[in-house]
């Protein structure tokens, strides 16, 4: 490769067990989604990472800070060894607000993004599982959800989230268990259109799905039915009375890359560059998929600062292979650094 190609290339790490490959967090084409068997409930929401970490081939991140996520509610428990409840929301309500400004500052520039990652964007599907209440409410199984902050400051950091997925994907599906969720998510949406203007109706929508006594198993209500669209349309085949949620999805059109998140973790990119790079990888390797690096901010510091150097890295860190780095130039051009792992050998 030319010096020009090193320049633009990233460099990415397979990580070897589902701790190191956890980010909660996921790109993956289609394709690996929809011929994955049907998502199931394991009661938590790490499952539905975990579950992609069983049935692809390899789990990618960067080795670097290209893509990484502020995991919102990190700070949130860092805060809670330090503060009181009223000092903690404050604090974690300058964080999303800074959060807001950033992200959705991205998602409305986008005649600043690159050709190539506006084409890959086009067709991506972001999904994203919400839950506003507070862990246990009402005995209600709200399986590994542990936010207890507000609902006010939950829809703002949503907010953020959604911003900074909407920057490389299409479309993006907010899924909700209840009608108390569905409302506020749906007045936050109406808000977004009327004061930013960079949310069109196309471009996010909420859900509600069956699964209000058990807010717990909404990732999996969430990605099943997105498994058998993708399934439908890969086949061509068609099913009379689709549920309503299957209905929307299937309204959509094709997809070739999903793209899942929870719904307390604000995207961070290096560049347009990383974003395209994760995308060209999987053109590649269509059995992997691409992890975040996922970072928590550190209770001491500035609240309003998103700056990564502000923030804890030592969370399911992969272990750097030298045997295993994969390189992928702008272009989209994907290169082995000899010698090739023998987990992902080059596509035929």
């Amino acid at each position: 490769k030319n010096s020009m190609d090193l320049f633009n290339a990233s460099m990415f790490i397979s990580c070897t067990n589902r701790a190191s490959a956890y980010g909660a967090a996921w790109l993956a084409p289609a394709s690996l989604v929809a011929s994955a068997p049907d998502f199931h409930d394991k009661n938590a929401l790490e499952y539905a990472s975990f579950y992609m970490y069983s049935h692809a081939d390899a789990a990618l991140k960067f080795d670097d800070d290209a893509w990484w996520l502020n995991h919102a509610s990190g700070y949130e428990h860092n805060l809670k060894r330090m503060y009181k409840s009223m000092q903690r929301e404050e604090k974690i309500g300058l964080m999303a607000h800074a959060a807001v400004n950033e992200a959705c500052h991205g998602a409305r520039n986008e005649s600043q993004r690159s050709a190539t990652l506006i084409e890959y964007a086009k067709y991506t599907l972001a999904c994203i599982p919400y839950y506003g209440g507070l862990p246990g409410e009402k005995e209600l199984n709200t399986g590994s959800a542990h936010s207890r902050i507000g609902r006010m400051i939950k829809l703002k950091i949503l907010h953020a989230v959604l911003c900074s997925m909407l920057q490389l994907a299409r479309t993006a599906i907010i899924a909700v268990c209840n009608e108390k969720d569905e409302a506020d998510v749906q007045s936050m949406l109406n808000r977004m259109n009327l004061f930013f203007q960079h949310v069109p109706d196309a471009r996010a929508s909420v859900h509600r799905l069956d699964c209000a006594d058990a807010p717990g198993f909404l990732p999996y209500r969430l990605l099943v039915p997105i498994q058998h669209s993708i399934r439908r349309r890969r086949t061509r085949s068609q099913k009379k009375d689709l549920a309503p949620f299957d209905t929307a999805l299937d309204a959509l059109g094709e997809f070739k890359y999903v793209l899942y998140n929870e719904a307390d973790q604000i995207f961070h990119w290096k560049s347009d560059v990383a974003r395209a790079s994760a995308f060209a990888i999987l053109n590649d390797y269509s059995r992997a998929y691409v992890v975040p690096q996922r970072y928590e901010k550190r209770w001491g510091t500035p609240p309003s600062s998103l700056n990564n150097k502000h923030f804890n890295k030592a969370m399911n860190k992969c272990a750097v292979r030298p045997d295993f780095p994969l390189y992928t130039t702008h272009s989209g051009k994907v290169q082995l650094k000899p010698p090739p792992s023998p987990l992902l050998p080059p596509p035929s």
